[in-house]
């Protein structure tokens, strides 16, 4: 699609989309959203395609500057000061288009200096702006200001917004810098974040003029010759956006941010009015050396002058050099004229790539009036300086403990913002050697983000092993587990030969054994001894020979070998159990890897009470228990009782089922005390069991 700029109250009636899917742009800080420039042309750069303003005040033939803040509100612009019969002045305007400060024709720049002004944040201030301003060459075409024979050269204004009701005003006016200085002007941030170096052509000595600029304006001047002297009278600069590359009028060079040095000039090409660099400051785009012919340079390139490609050509037929400008939107535009009647406005698309493409002319309103062919010109760091705050983790992720003797650099990221740390601090990064919590306030010109982070020492390590089985059976396997207060923030090293897992499946018996180290190199070891079991336990019950006598209780007895658990049958976890019913009782032995059982049968028989026998009795005299002897109720085929005192001596015996002791020896009474006795009685009948019972019998008086 093709446009004509024409120049009225008016130069744009509708932005068309070029691209049906357009990019998303990624913006930077937007202080460059409004642009001001020509005969009351405005840009609006807030959205994916540039939009008209139709309220602009400005007048320019060439140089002009625009600045907003970093939330994109316009703040003031200006054609940079001067005068020309039958136009404006040179003067500043605000937000609301009014005039915020009259230059008269006497103050500021040159209304025709290809880079008549610039405008820049003043360090230290955040509400307050430098605006630097360059005469033309033709300054004295209409006869000389008195007092100024050389022109007004570099000067520079202070523009305060807080003044005004926020619509700005001008605090330091016209402040001389350096005479004579024609047309080129360029500034950029210094490597400090703050400061500021501006760069002029010093046209009484054709030298390079650097100067630092800080909250107390201009401090110091450096001068260097350059590259070209012919080539520098073409007076048209700009820094790269990186800041490490100065094109000067055809030449380009190295620059230094942190010293302000201008080195390592070459040549480019003839002829160039307008430049600008990509926004990855890689590529380079100039006017020429054809007639409305734009071309890039591949400054990453062996020969960088042979690498020139044409991107386009715009309108032939408009003679007057090309204003170039890097855009918010990642484009570069294009501003020429033919003879100051109507203006052509194109775009370059894919300038961070090795095929840019050349749109336009973008707008048409058929008009004739004195356009303009200068764009703002911007201190081009702030196309790649971030808007947004990132609020970091400070500490490396891979970093987790602070060892004993180390440092730890935590890094508050956002390179270009301002840093508070809870130090003290005031840099990007700082080291620590102490655990502790360490919080940084990170800040730009727009907003501010909080970040902290606990810096702690790696714990001692402890480790243990657990087993899923204590011990291994035969043809099986076991899941040795380590347990650790460290877990991933270790190095893990198994007897096997395995590292780094939390587990490992054996199948061998043996020592096993675990080391966990942590993070700065301290180390703690486990063992666990992994035993084979492969023998079933053995398995023996007891019990009665014989039947026992219905109603008795009597006691069943499991032992084992190699056996971790005993019991019987029915839950019964016990090595013996009393039982009274006939039948057979099952006891199980088991280990890690076994399990027998055995059982054992017991019989009953009914029996008589053939037997009873007294635990005392009283020889006394008065027939009232005064005989010690069984009493046997069944027939009985032999009998034995033997009576023995406390020291063994045989006190009574008989073999007669009615003889009784009557308490004495051998005629003597025997003192009161507990006698031990032998009875054995053998019953005539089987149905009764024999005894044999060793028990004792107190004898009391």
């Amino acid at each position: 699609m093709q446009f004509k700029l024409g120049m009225n109250i008016t130069f744009m009636r509708a932005i068309l989309l070029l691209f049906l899917f357009a990019p998303t742009l990624v913006f930077s800080q937007l202080e460059t959203r409004f642009w001001h420039f020509g005969s009351q042309l405005g840009l609006d750069f807030a959205g994916t395609e540039p939009v008209e303003l139709t309220n602009s005040e400005i007048f320019a033939i060439e140089g002009c500057a625009s600045i907003s803040d970093c939330e994109g509100n316009l703040l003031f612009y200006t054609n940079g000061g001067g005068t020309a019969t039958g136009f404006t002045n040179g003067a500043i305007w605000n937000a609301n288009n009014e005039i915020m400060y009259d230059m008269e024709g006497i103050e500021g720049g040159g209304l025709s200096a290809s880079q008549s002004s610039i405008i820049f944040k003043k360090p230290g201030n955040n509400n307050a702006y430098y605006l630097f301003t360059m005469e033309e060459a033709e300054f004295d075409n209409d006869g000389g200001v008195p007092g100024q024979p050389q022109g007004r050269g570099l000067s520079y204004f202070e523009i305060n917004m807080d003044l005004n009701g926020g619509l700005g005003g001008v605090t330091v006016a016209d402040e001389r810098v350096y005479v004579p200085a024609y047309e080129a002007l360029t500034a950029c941030l210094h490597d400090n974040e703050e400061d500021y170096w501006v760069i002029i052509a010093a046209d009484d000595t054709n030298q390079f003029g650097v100067f630092l600029v800080t909250e107390t304006g201009v401090v110091d001047t450096t001068f260097y010759q350059p590259l070209d002297t012919f080539q520098f009278g073409s007076n048209y600069f700009k820094v790269s956006p990186d800041r490490t590359k100065l094109f000067a009028s055809g030449d380009l060079y190295d620059f230094d941010p942190a010293t302000g040095t201008i080195s390592n000039g070459q040549f480019i090409n003839n002829g160039t009015y307008g430049a600008s660099f990509s926004t990855n400051s890689q590529y380079l785009y100039t006017q020429g050396p054809g007639a409305g012919q734009i071309v890039q340079y591949d400054l990453n390139a062996p020969n960088i002058s042979a690498s020139q490609i044409t991107v386009g050509v715009v309108n032939t037929d408009t003679p007057i050099p090309v204003g170039i400008q890097l855009a918010l939107d990642s484009s570069i535009y294009c501003l020429t004229s033919d003879a100051f009647t109507t203006s052509d406005l194109y775009r370059i698309r894919d300038i961070n790539g090795p095929n840019p493409s050349l749109e336009g002319p973008l707008f048409d309103n058929g008009q004739t009036f004195l356009p303009g062919f200068g764009l703002p010109n911007f201190t081009d760091h702030l196309f790649i300086k971030g808007e947004s705050l990132e609020a970091p983790p400070l500490i490396n992720p891979d970093i987790t403990f602070l060892c004993p003797g180390d440092t730890i650099v935590l890094d508050a990221l956002n390179p270009n913002a301002n840093f508070s740390w809870s130090t003290g601090e005031t840099t990007q990064t700082i080291a620590v050697t102490e655990p502790g919590i360490y919080s940084v306030d990170i800040s730009n010109d727009c907003t501010q983000v909080f970040a902290e982070v606990t810096v702690e020492t790696a714990p001692l390590p402890e480790a243990a092993i657990v087993a899923s089985q204590a011990t291994l059976c035969p043809d099986q396997s076991t899941t040795l587990s380590l347990v650790t207060n460290i877990n991933g923030a270790a190095d893990i090293f198994w007897s096997t030969g395995v590292n780094n897992e939390l587990a490992i499946v054996i199948q061998e018996p043996g020592l096993y054994t675990a080391t966990v180290e942590n993070a700065c190199g301290e180390e703690s070891t486990a063992e666990i001894n992994i035993e084979l079991i492969d023998q079933a336990p053995t398995l023996t019950l007891s019990g009665p020979q014989e039947p026992f006598c219905e109603g008795d209780t009597i006691t069943l007895v499991a032992t084992a070998e190699n056996a971790s658990l005993i019991g019987w049958l029915d839950n019964v976890e016990q090595a013996e159990i009393s039982v009274q019913e006939p039948g057979a009782y099952v006891a199980f032995a088991e280990n890690a890897c076994f399990q027998v059982e055995e059982s054992i049968e017991v019989e009953t028989r009914p029996c008589t009470n053939c037997l009873e026998v007294p635990n005392i009795f009283t020889p006394n005299q008065d027939n009232l228990n005064d005989h010690f002897t069984p009493l046997v109720n069944c027939e009985v085929a032999q009998y034995a009782l033997t009576i023995y005192n406390r020291w063994g001596q045989e006190v009574f015996r008989t073999n007669q089922v009615d003889q009784a002791w009557d308490g004495t020896f051998q005629g003597v009474p025997q003192p009161m005390d507990v006698y031990a006795f032998i009875l054995e009685v053998d019953f005539a009948t089987d149905q009764v069991t024999d005894v044999k019972i060793n028990g004792e019998v107190n004898l009391i008086r």
